[in-house]
């Protein structure tokens, strides 16, 4: 998190947000794209806000998921072939 002074402090997000996200995430599938594969939102002091949602893009994960997750991901949330990221592809195997 990065505070008004713009020094950047650690900060984990509180379970109930991510109650909400996984339900978010739940509700945005597409029959075409799946979900979303991670989002960054930025909450500007005091009334701003921004949520950019990631189809796509490899995210910047602190730990990589396992392949079987690459599978598991496809199972709940299919894309069309077409729409599945190479680097995906790669990483299911």
């Amino acid at each position: 998190m990065t505070t008004l002074t713009g020094e950047l402090v650690p900060w984990t997000v509180p379970d109930q947000v991510l109650a909400h996200f996984r339900e978010l995430r739940r509700e945005m599938v597409r029959p075409d794209t799946g979900a979303w594969l991670s989002a960054k939102c930025e909450i500007g002091y005091p009334d701003k806000s921004q949520i950019q949602f990631n189809t796509s893009e490899e995210p910047s994960w602190t730990t990589p998921p396992a392949d079987q997750d690459y599978e598991l991901e496809l199972s709940r949330h299919p894309r069309q072939p077409d729409k599945i990221p190479d680097w995906f592809r790669t990483g299911s195997g």
